[in-house]
């Protein structure tokens, strides 16, 4: 699989010369020039390029056309050739296991939202996948390009990675029909990083903005040209911008790990926190910033950047309400992304013009010393220089109350072990919560049933303290070290500290009909990624969105790996693939509670 400026996720070597292997310099200016953010055959309907290096006469049999509707969803399969040991199927010889790997179309847990209700009932999501070549059932493919960092099981038939597809379609929840799938993007890449969000203006108009991962890949921000429509979208992508007054070495870079909040106040506004990554070790690899985006005119704008943390890395997540946003992140300690440990909270109620900390202290920003992290921690397991045998991983954050008197709870995935970041079945996983009941912070277990430090869930809440947590879960008892699982609920509730009972939504992959490990192999089809819906309120009807996929069964392209809508107590797969017969006013119907195949055209 080819993997463009992209290595071993981790290894601080490969961030040094991220700007060379992209192909693009810090000067460039615009996403459009640089040759891993575009497919390099891909068109507009008149046949025009988009990709301005590519001569429209060769675009031949290889062109995608942009905004085209497509009669299949299917998600983006993808894995690191960074590849540990770990006996998945319980046959006793040890297998070979990715970091991470699976179905990363709803990919990352820093990227929010990926589904946003709007105002006219229905609920519009993105999510990445593969791309098919204009009338033909070939795949386009990134063949030629980059590196190869990838297991070959990664590959397609002909030992091809496929090109990242961008796509956004509707779901209504009162018929629990889906509309077909509209490419807004394609990226001469697999690389899931490059995964979008989307949100909604206070004027109904649909925004999917494109992330573009590492120092100087760019992001897209297209705008659909009618409100509640994604039949066609209008291209206002920012310009890089120049991060040299921050720091010298900064030079101009995208926008990666966005996240995206309407802000009703001053006229009405997009905030947006991101990050931006640095060359070299001592400006923090991993920045988070935020930014008022200006999205008035044909070209949309960053306005008011802030730098916000810079101090050895970060990975942060968010949620908002209205002016309310809340901000959770950790710290990547002593130059390393598997070092990320500790828990950080801030929140604002002016739409991100101003930052406080939970007991309400303005804080001071930037934040890029470990002294100055100290005013917005919520637990500091370790300092630089230690050695880390706790690490965290950020995944969901929501709240209660507003202003002054909020009161949020952090979803996170912790693990126990100086190896901790390599996948293991004898490493202490756990899913776990930060609570701020207006006074102190409070830690507790939430469930053991997860296995992986890339298992993804998601808190839904009513607006009350009590939450439901959907995540991925295996059962303690059945560790196989992959991330994923059935899709699990359980519930949990301010500071409280039990365990609550865990409810598989999804069939088991350890049911009675896995008679042999040749079987579990087969049959296994693991969710991830579960994502909230931006927006909605309570617990019942449809909160969510995930991904599915079996990592053992990529090897052709004719591999399935599911898109699902969660609901509460159950899930719907959208359709793998439809005719137009089916499509009734524009919509397709779901299928409920299906019994997952990964593969559907292999003989079990």
């Amino acid at each position: 699989m080819l993997i463009k400026g992209i290595n071993l996720v981790g290894f601080s070597s490969v961030l040094m010369g991220l700007s060379m292997s992209f192909g693009v310099s810090a000067a460039e200016v615009s996403p459009w020039d640089d040759q891993f953010n575009v497919y390099k055959y891909f068109k507009k309907a008149d046949g025009r390029c988009l990709y301005p290096k590519q001569t429209c006469s060769s675009l031949g049999n290889a062109s995608v056309t942009q905004f085209k509707k497509v009669n299949h969803f299917n998600g983006d399969t993808f894995g690191l050739n960074q590849l540990f040991s770990a006996d998945v199927n319980g046959d006793g010889v040890n297998d070979s296991v990715p970091k991470y790997s699976g179905n990363l179309s709803t990919y990352t847990t820093k990227h929010y939202p990926v589904a946003v209700k709007h105002s006219n009932g229905l609920v519009y999501f993105t999510y990445s996948g593969p791309v098919l070549l204009d009338g033909t059932s070939t795949y386009a493919s990134t063949s030629g390009q980059g590196q190869t960092t990838t297991p070959t099981k990664f590959l397609d038939s002909r030992g091809k990675s496929r090109a990242l597809g961008i796509y956004v379609a509707k779901y209504d929840p009162s018929t629990d029909k889906v509309s077909k799938p509209v490419l807004v993007h394609a990226k001469y890449t697999d690389d899931p990083h490059d995964n979008a969000v989307v949100n909604i203006d206070d004027n109904g108009y649909v925004y999917v903005l494109i992330a573009g991962r590492g120092q100087s890949r760019g992001a897209f921000l297209y705008k659909s040209t009618t409100p509640g429509s994604i039949d066609s979208f209008s291209d206002i992508t920012p310009d890089n911008y120049d991060y040299t007054s921050f720091d010298s070495r900064f030079g101009r870079a995208g926008i990666a790990y966005p996240k995206l909040f309407w802000v009703n106040s001053d006229g009405g506004y997009f905030r947006l926190i991101y990050t931006v990554y640095c060359g070299t070790p001592d400006c923090g690899k991993r920045n988070i910033f935020t930014a008022k985006l200006n999205v008035d005119g044909r070209k949309a704008k960053l306005e008011n950047v802030v730098r916000v943390a810079g101090f050895k890395g970060h990975y942060s997540i968010a949620n908002a309400k209205g002016d309310d946003i809340v901000m959770a992140f950790n710290v990547h300690l002593n130059n390393s992304v598997d070092h990320r440990t500790n828990l950080y909270y801030m929140h604002s109620n002016d739409g991100g013009k101003s930052w406080k900390n939970a007991s309400n202290q303005a804080v001071t920003l930037p934040m890029l010393t470990s002294a100055s992290l100290d005013q917005v921690a919520v637990r500091e397991y370790y300092h630089n220089g230690q050695s880390i045998g706790r690490r965290i991983y950020v995944k969901d954050i929501n709240f209660s109350g507003s202003g002054n008197a909020k009161k949020p709870m952090i979803l996170y995935v912790g693990v126990v072990g100086n190896n901790g970041y390599v996948p293991s079945t004898t490493a202490d996983h756990y899913l776990a919560k930060a609570f701020y009941d207006g006074a102190n912070w409070s830690q507790a277990r939430i469930s053991n049933d997860v296995d992986n430090n890339y298992s993804s869930g998601a808190l839904i809440s009513d607006g009350s303290n009590t939450y439901d947590v959907y995540f991925p879960g295996t059962p303690e008892a059945h560790n196989n070290a992959l991330g994923g699982g059935a899709i699990a609920k359980t519930f949990t509730a301010s500071g409280w500290n039990q365990q609550y009972a865990v409810n598989y939504l999804t069939p088991s992959r350890y049911a009675s009909d896995y008679r042999t490990p040749a079987e579990y192999l087969k049959r296994m089809c693991d969710f991830n990624y579960v994502r909230p819906i931006h927006g909605n309120t309570g617990k019942t009807g449809l909160i969510g969105i995930s991904a599915a996929g079996n990592p053992y069964q990529y090897s052709s392209e004719s591999s399935a790996s599911p898109i699902i809508m969660v609901k509460h107590n159950q899930i719907r797969m959208l359709p793998h693939s439809f005719s137009d017969n089916q499509v009734v006013n524009g919509f397709v119907a779901t299928e409920a509670n299906p019994q997952l195949l990964c593969d559907p055209h292999r003989d079990l």
